[in-house]
């Protein structure tokens, strides 16, 4: 390779060093955005899988449940798409809509302390509506819903 003031590519056109550590930094920057995009569609996948399963084991075939592909952007993440759940129950219907994974917040932990939260997704009957925070714990996804007084609890089976 050159060391002068231009870098030649392989096979392609002679680029300025200024160019080739742009194309350097934006192939990094692309490679961290994958990745992050990535981590939170499959902890998302995770969660809308866990629920899933919940409502096949307890709704005995009475339950509906519908997906709804949605299209985000966040910084850092870039525009993805992610799919909500609509459950409908009867004359009642439940929206599992994740919001993102960029979310400014902690989590207070039951036994003291706080995390920061590493995404949220809302749970809503429109009537009410339920926030539930992912936090990363030993490498683990671990979900907490809040209610309307903000009052943070491990989801669980019976809590959801």
């Amino acid at each position: 390779m050159d060391l002068g003031l231009k870098m030649r590519a392989r096979a392609g056109p002679e680029l300025s060093f200024k160019e080739w550590v742009d194309k350097k930094t934006e192939e990094a920057r692309d490679s961290e955005q994958a990745r992050r995009r990535a981590e939170w569609l499959r902890a998302y996948e995770g969660l809308k899988n866990q629920i899933l399963q919940w409502l096949r084991e307890d709704g005995e075939g009475k339950i509906r449940i519908n997906t709804q592909w949605m299209e985000r952007r966040e910084q850092g993440l870039g525009a993805y798409n992610i799919d909500a759940l609509r459950i409908d129950i009867g004359d009642s219907t439940v929206e599992v809509v994740p919001l993102g994974r960029n979310v400014i917040g902690y989590v207070n932990l039951p036994g003291g302390g706080e995390i920061r939260a590493a995404g949220r997704v809302d749970i809503t009957s429109g009537v009410r509506k339920f926030h539930v925070y992912r936090t990363m714990q030993d490498g683990k996804d671990v979900w907490y819903v809040a209610d309307e007084q903000y009052k943070e609890t491990l989801l669980t089976r019976q809590r959801f």
